[in-house]
């Protein structure tokens, strides 16, 4: 350091940005210098800031990053409740057509059930004018 001015040799000197507020490395290098610091270690503290605040910026969220964030839930909500409410809307349908369903093959197994109530009913009465006339045979032969 000569003559008030600080060397900060070959260094990258760079501008950064630290929560959205922009700041030059070189005036933090040159203030660090003007209050004792010797230059190597002003230009190094300036640079391992500027890192720090890019690795930490590009991980952390803004304000409007957590604003969008939530307009973008909020739309992915509302198309969820809309599906939600299309899905009770098609089960109730298929409610309906299933306790139409029901009723028909209810309807269908009471007929059914006559059906063969009338076939065995039928078969008795065969049966028995079978047997009826076989006894009369039966007498008549005797």
């Amino acid at each position: 350091m000569s003559g008030g001015v600080l060397d900060y040799g070959d260094r990258n000197v760079q501008s950064c940005t630290m929560n959205a507020v922009p700041f030059d490395t070189l005036k933090m290098a040159q203030r660090l210098g003007a209050a004792g610091f010797a230059a190597p270690q002003a230009a190094g503290m300036a640079e391992a800031l500027a890192l720090a605040d890019a690795m930490a910026g590009s991980d952390l969220a803004t304000k409007d990053d957590i604003a969008a964030l939530r307009t973008e839930l909020k739309g992915d909500i509302a198309g969820l409740d809309q599906r939600m409410t299309s899905l009770r809307a098609e089960q109730k349908g298929d409610n309906e057509l299933l306790r139409r369903d029901m009723e028909i093959m209810l309807r269908d197994i009471e007929v059914a059930r006559r059906d063969v109530v009338i076939k065995i009913g039928s078969m008795m009465v065969i049966a028995v004018g079978v047997m009826l006339t076989a006894i009369r045979m039966m007498t008549l032969h005797l």
